[in-house]
């Protein structure tokens, strides 16, 4: 039961925080957070609750029990407090589209505390001081949004924060969709969300730029002695320097494993501000997200990124980036120019090589594939993909999935005799009509990819290696990702009183790697959702 579970709150017991009025935006001094209680809500209800989320976090699972469902509404709406919560907004800063904000904080987010080591945090749960004028309440289109996408990451294998609960408030909120001046009543929700820490790069930002360095070395011995262990295990007091060096560097290739897990399902963030980076290397601050679906590098799901700073393409640079502002905050415990960029750049080349050995897993190459082919028949074959992928404006998802079905698997789309099959299937994954010259194209493609497996197995003394290049292709590549038009359908239905469409979405999030025939969340992207308002790209409103 939820009265017998232990709520703590290691970050405002072992750092400092003040007492703000909680909902007058304000500049924090010198403290890490401050109390700050969510607003109530006049009807909270529980739309839906992850049962597998909340045992992570040692909670019940939810039943047909009206009376519970009520008590999990009121707890995460933040109507009812528990034994041991201690809500606090903390502060932060950040650079914003490469320029720093300044101090921003948990405008509309409150952590409550966490329980079994692992935080919970409602997303939409009020003002804080750190609202800079905005209400701190989130709507349903977002939180939805937010809500199958955690789930769906997880079982998808990327890292990132997930989602215990999604709750609607019975009160509206106004907001401008599109910032084009056309505001509008939509329905209030709150998120509660759960991660080992909720600690971004912009948590050390601000004291680095506030010059509070005894600040900076208390949050920073707080994050490596409780999420970091290893290194702190190791720590010598007399050395300092090495252990901020290690963590730094550890931070850096979390980093960048959680760069190369977005490029395999084809996931865009839409906004990789450093006060949006985790030190755990979770996907953190689902907003105008977004995926490959007409493969496009460029493509960016955010309007209002309208220099696609943070397209697809950009992110392992922006990774990159922000972990050169994440080295400027910790220099004063450092102060090593050299050494921080020497680590900066080995985690660059441990980038290059993790996504390359990912994307031709992708292919259905396995590590032992990898160190026979030559880097060159490997970077060619992924090169022309790319560039076919682009002017076919191919489904990332449908195409990859593709590669593991029978007929590719025995090489006989690329047979002269199959051109019409191979026609037809990859049209069926395109968003354009192919010509016969790039039909021809494709054919070539296939017959290469073909003849390089053939080659392999060949050489290979494994048995059953058809089946070992399937594995590989279906553990690298989902049939299900939480597509915006799919997440837009459920929205509207839920607004409506419907739950089914969420319900099906939930179930394909729960294992993305199999096709469950009795829902229809597997297709391409509809013309009907290149246009529609939030089906394809968005702002940052919520």
């Amino acid at each position: 039961m939820l009265t017998t579970t232990h709520f703590h709150n290691r970050f405002t017991d072992e750092l400092g925080g003040t007492t703000l009025e909680m909902r007058i935006p304000q500049q924090l001094a010198d403290s890490f957070y401050a109390p700050c209680e969510p607003e109530k809500v006049p009807k909270p209800r529980l739309l839906a609750w992850s049962n597998d989320a909340a045992a992570s976090a040692g909670l019940p699972s939810l039943d047909d029990d009206p009376e519970l469902r009520q008590t999990l509404a009121d707890i995460f709406t933040g109507n009812t407090l528990l034994p041991g919560m201690n809500p606090v907004a903390t502060v932060y800063g950040g650079h914003q589209f490469g320029h720093w904000a300044g101090q921003l904080g948990d405008g509309r987010a409150i952590l409550l505390g966490e329980t079994s080591g692992i935080e919970l945090q409602l997303k939409g749960s009020g003002r804080t001081p750190f609202s800079r004028g905005s209400d701190g309440r989130a709507v349903l289109r977002s939180s939805v949004r937010e809500y199958v996408c955690s789930e769906a990451m997880h079982h998808l294998g990327v890292p990132g924060t997930r989602a215990l609960s999604l709750c609607s408030t019975g009160a509206e909120v106004v907001r401008d969709m599109f910032y084009d001046g056309h505001p509008r009543h939509e329905t209030g929700a709150i998120v509660c969300r759960t991660a080992p820490s909720f600690l971004r790069f912009g948590h050390f930002e601000i004291f680095a730029a506030r010059k509070q360095f005894e600040c900076l070395r208390q949050l920073a011995d707080f994050s490596i002695r409780h999420y970091f262990p290893d290194i702190h295990a190791d720590r010598e007091q007399s050395d300092s320097k090495t252990t901020y060096l290690r963590w730094f560097e550890a931070i850096c290739h979390l980093t960048m494993d959680m760069i190369v897990h977005w490029s395999r399902v084809g996931f865009v963030h839409g906004v990789m501000n450093t006060d949006n980076m985790s030190i755990l290397g979770l996907t953190i601050d689902y907003g105008p997200f977004g995926w490959q679906e007409d493969f496009d590098p460029v493509f960016t799901p955010n309007t209002s990124d309208r220099e696609a700073r943070y397209c697809f393409g950009n992110q392992p640079g922006v990774a990159r980036w922000n972990l050169a502002c994440l080295a400027n905050a910790l220099y004063p415990l450092i102060e090593d120019v050299p050494a921080l960029t020497k680590v900066i750049e080995g985690a660059e080349q441990y980038l290059v090589a993790a996504m390359h050995s990912m994307r031709l897993g992708k292919l259905g190459f396995s590590p032992a594939d990898q160190h026979s082919l030559a880097h060159s028949e490997t970077t060619a074959l992924l090169t022309d993909l790319d560039a076919l992928m682009k002017t076919s404006k191919m489904d990332f998802t449908l195409f990859f999935s593709m590669l593991g079905e029978s007929d590719v698997l025995e090489a006989k789309l690329p047979n002269p005799e199959a051109q019409n099959m191979l026609a037809e299937r990859l049209s069926s994954a395109a968003y354009k009509p192919l010509d016969e010259n790039t039909l021809q194209l494709w054919a070539g493609w296939f017959a290469n990819y073909s003849r390089i497996h053939a080659d392999l197995a060949g050489k290979s003394e494994e048995q059953g290696e058809g089946g070992r290049r399937a594995a590989i292709l279906s553990s690298h590549n989902p049939v299900f990702i939480p597509r915006n038009y799919l997440l837009v359908s459920a929205f509207e239905a839920l607004d409506e009183g419907d739950a089914s469409i969420l319900e099906d979405l939930m179930q394909a999030s729960r294992e993305p790697y199999r096709r469950f025939t009795a829902i229809d969340v597997y297709g391409k992207r509809p013309d009907w959702a290149d246009n529609y308002p939030g089906a394809a790209a968005l702002s940052c409103s919520s």
